[in-house]
């Protein structure tokens, strides 16, 4: 996938289906569970991104 948005103009689902792939590569190492989501939403930097956000 060399440009997300253009392959999508061409081709939506094999945009997603490649980008998912590309995903599922990327972090297929990290071992995330619910326990890790809560405890990084807890943190003052999500929070001040939070903020920032918003």
């Amino acid at each position: 996938m060399c440009n997300f948005i253009e392959d999508y103009l061409q081709n939506p689902t094999l945009a997603v289906a490649n980008a998912k792939a590309d995903a599922d590569k990327r972090f297929c190492s990290m071992l995330i569970d619910d326990s890790v989501i809560y405890d990084q939403i807890a943190t003052s930097e999500y929070h001040l991104y939070e903020a920032i956000a918003i």
